[in-house]
């Protein structure tokens, strides 16, 4: 994504993506779910950005 060239409006931007993703794991709860995701986004925002963590 980050090697796109986007338009709105007449303006031009670039953007990049980064995504924590984490498995599900029976007896997990949702909060715990999420908190192992966001976890991983933060490992992908402080380490470079722009990647998928997983």
């Amino acid at each position: 994504m980050a090697a796109h060239p986007f338009e709105y409006e007449g303006h031009a931007f670039r953007m990049s993506v980064t995504l924590g993703v984490a498995r599900f794991r029976r007896g997990q709860t949702i909060d715990e779910w999420i908190d192992a995701a966001d976890k991983k986004l933060y490992v992908g925002k402080t380490t470079g950005k722009n990647r998928l963590v997983r």
